[in-house]
């Protein structure tokens, strides 16, 4: 396990992050992991029925920038963000951040499916 404070800057997601908020706790780590991929999918599926509609997009988007950063992943969340900041700005290129978004969400989720089955 990494020790508080030292993320792999190449990760997707920070378990050192989850370890020090769940308090070490596996159980509890395993619970909210699972409640973050469940909850980050049914948002992005909000972020491909918002397209075209600013305000749902921005709600969609801010909501998966707040899930991914509560377990840390930091990657998606920032991606979030971005996609929140420009709601309004995107226009035609929602797909492709959505696509954008996807993406990361797979690589986090597959680091999160291996921290599970550990």
């Amino acid at each position: 396990m990494k020790s508080a404070g030292k993320v792999d800057a190449n990760a997707a997601f920070d378990a050192s992050f989850l370890d020090i908020y769940t308090g070490g706790d596996r159980e509890i780590r395993d619970q909210v992991l699972r409640l973050f991929l469940t909850q980050a999918e049914l948002l992005l599926d909000r972020l491909r029925e918002a397209q075209g509609d600013q305000r749902a997009w921005h709600e969609a988007a801010h909501s998966l920038k707040g899930c991914a950063r509560g377990v840390g992943a930091n990657g998606l969340a920032d991606l979030a963000r971005e996609a929140e900041q420009r709601a309004g700005a995107l226009g035609t290129d929602q797909a492709a951040m959505i696509d954008r978004l996807a993406s990361a969400f797979a690589a986090t989720a597959e680091e999160v499916q291996a921290l599970l089955a550990k």
